[in-house]
């Protein structure tokens, strides 16, 4: 449930901050243009006689990518491929290496008095030894019917109507049982409490078959009934012996109507402490499973449909954090993989080509490995906040890398793959740069909170948009320099095109060239003049 609200909250947030860029933006764009852009209008008189147009000035992240960064990556363009490739490789096998948490997350940092109250229980005070305790638990539906989005829902206890106890055999099995554990070291170091060797002995000895209601469970000179009690006595026997011994409520229910045994509880000290690893919680677990497995298939041999629904559950919640840790790494890698096959379909659409598409997952697999490597060598383990970052890494990583890719299938297609990666990079580099930048600094100012959640969550962001950036520039950028798609390779819709103006940045480049020109005082040719088809007006 926290992963499914996070990326829910996290989705609403992107829809609303589209609409609100195409419509308060547009709007507040539209508005700034017609009132308050009146002093760039000549005289201030809308329609007025605008300048005419002079050679553009490059701002200085367009010099950059067009004299410097672009040259550089035409000449050594191989080495920065190679070089990436053998940085993915080392991150890759350091994320292999990513390991699920052990404890509970600190919501506070080490300077917070709670965490130094954490430390001090943990470093001077002597640390629990005793090792987890197990149970197993007869006549309780093992799903519990609980809303998980409502904090005050308790759930509610589902009896098993068919578990009956009262013959014979069902106290034999329930004894026996008892033994079995005892004679199992692998998992069970001693038995803490099994109330069915006390009745055996109440039974023995001290039961002569009377009720509690008419004060004959101990009649005085009557022989016991002995073990096990006959079944039309269990009830009477079970009443007395519950009036004799207390017992708690989690051992042994009674129904108060008919005296019959509700529910049934053993507990015993498992061979597992209470600070294992999750692996070898997750062992342990299975090897649990496995044990009532086995012995609910020999109880249905031996009475059919009464006997055979126990389960076992720890009292000590390591299972259950074991099975927190397990969802929340299954849940992370379904979210990544649906995520990238998400973010491929989207790519594919929008350029229409294969293998720009391909050059930009590679550049996401190449972010994701990064990210988690970089975790390994932090010293990071797979938590839940953890899980809760790395749940938004692709979409947090595919944005500059989409750009990049849209702005080099909107250049002209006639032109050279170097042309074509320079005018995406001179042209969509700044604003993805700056984009970068701003998201860059957003997380930077997490750092400073107090809350770890907050803190991690910025180192998040900081992270993953500076892998996003770099690879999009370099890894991305140098990918369409050297082996981009020229005029048709990897479309596969021909004549097909993009959303926006397929010659949007070619027009662009060659109305720059036009300026330039007419800056050195060269004449502009006028393309209806010296098309023959031209109208004469």
């Amino acid at each position: 449930p926290p992963l499914r609200l996070f990326g829910l909250l996290t989705g609403m947030m992107v829809i609303w901050d589209f609409v609100l860029t195409c419509t308060f933006l547009a709007a507040c764009l539209v508005l700034h243009d017609r009132y308050f852009s009146w002093s760039c209008r000549g005289n201030g008189r809308v329609g007025a006689d605008v300048p005419s147009p002079q050679a553009p000035k490059w701002r200085l992240l367009e010099k950059f990518f067009e004299g410097v960064f672009t040259p550089f990556m035409v000449r050594h363009g191989a080495k920065v491929l190679v070089l990436t490739c053998i940085w993915f490789g080392v991150c890759l096998i350091y994320s292999l290496e990513l390991k699920p948490s052990v404890e509970a997350p600190d919501l506070f940092p080490s300077w917070h008095n709670v965490a130094k109250v954490r430390r001090i229980r943990r470093d001077v005070l002597p640390q629990p030894t005793y090792p987890v305790m197990i149970q197993m638990i007869w006549g309780v539906e093992k799903d519990v019917q609980e809303s998980a989005w409502d904090p005050k829902s308790k759930g509610t206890l589902s009896f098993d109507s068919s578990f009956d106890m009262s013959s014979p055999k069902a106290q034999q099995f329930m004894l026996d049982t008892c033994d079995l554990l005892l004679d199992t070291p692998s998992l069970v170091r001693g038995v803490d409490n099994c109330w069915f060797y006390e009745f055996r002995t109440f039974a023995k000895l001290k039961y002569t078959g009377g009720s509690v209601g008419a004060g004959t469970c101990q009649e005085p000179g009557v022989a016991p009934l002995g073990f096990p009690v006959p079944q039309e006595r269990f009830a009477d026997a079970i009443a007395c012996f519950y009036n004799v011994h207390w017992i708690s409520d989690d051992y042994l229910r009674v129904d108060p109507k008919t005296g019959n045994v509700k529910v049934a509880m053993i507990r015993v000290w498992s061979t597992m402490g209470p600070r294992e690893p999750v692996q070898v919680v997750q062992e342990d677990y299975r090897l649990w499973e496995e044990w009532v497995r086995q012995r609910n298939a020999q109880a249905t041999e031996v009475m059919p449909g009464s006997f055979d629904k126990a389960f076992q559950c720890d009292a000590n919640y390591r299972f259950r954090y074991m099975n927190d840790i397990r969802t929340l790494q299954t849940g992370f890698q379904a979210a990544l993989l649906l995520s990238l096959a998400t973010t491929t379909g989207v790519i594919l659409l929008v350029t229409l080509n294969a293998m720009v598409t391909l050059y930009a997952v590679l550049s996401v697999i190449g972010i994701v490995v990064s990210l988690l490597g970089l975790m390994v060598w932090g010293g990071f383990t797979l938590g839940v906040l953890e899980s809760l970052c790395l749940s938004l890494m692709v979409g947090v990583s595919i944005d500059y890398t989409l750009h990049l890719a849209i702005g080099y299938m909107e250049s002209a297609a006639e032109l050279p793959r170097q042309e074509r990666a320079r005018s995406a990079l001179q042209h969509i580099g700044i604003s993805v740069l700056s984009g970068a930048l701003s998201t860059i600094g957003s997380g930077f100012v997490l750092f400073f909170t107090t809350i770890v959640f907050f803190q991690l969550f910025g180192l998040f962001i900081f992270s993953c948009a500076l892998l996003s950036i770099i690879f999009a520039l370099i890894f991305f950028g140098t990918l369409l320099i050297l082996i981009g798609p020229e005029g048709d390779q990897g479309h596969f819709l021909k004549g097909a095109k993009c959303c926006a103006s397929p010659t949007a940045y070619s027009r662009s480049a060659a109305n720059d060239v036009e300026a330039e020109e007419g800056a050195k005082g060269e004449p502009l040719e006028n393309p209806l003049e010296s098309s023959p088809e031209a109208s004469p007006t």
